[in-house]
């Protein structure tokens, strides 16, 4: 049997202040709603309940200072990977894909 796909949300950041685009990289700002952001995760965006892109977090500073993780009701600043535009008041979902074996 093919593996069976898990994902599971770990986090959710509004965006509250775009401060660099260039090209393939976001740096961008944002309070922690839910869940816990860690540098290297995997994000969609979000924009009135639709997706419009993904990308991954490649750095996260906290207080003007390198950080390894943010926590709930957190504001932070991250570097993200992404390709698409983003736009004040999206939201990013972080979430992780597992694969689970599947038995008979």
């Amino acid at each position: 049997l093919p593996p069976e796909i898990v994902e599971t949300e770990l986090a959710r950041l509004d965006i509250l202040g775009i401060f660099k685009v260039t090209k393939g990289l976001v740096i961008t700002g944002g309070r922690v709603m839910s869940g816990q952001l860690a540098s290297g995760q995997t994000a969609r965006i979000m924009r009135k309940g639709e997706e419009v892109g993904s990308g991954k977090v490649t750095n996260v500073q906290k207080e003007k200072q390198a950080a390894r993780e943010v926590n709930e009701g957190e504001e932070c600043g991250i570097s993200f990977e992404t390709n698409d535009t983003l736009e004040l008041g999206d939201e990013l979902v972080f979430y992780k894909v597992e694969e689970k074996a599947r038995r008979l």
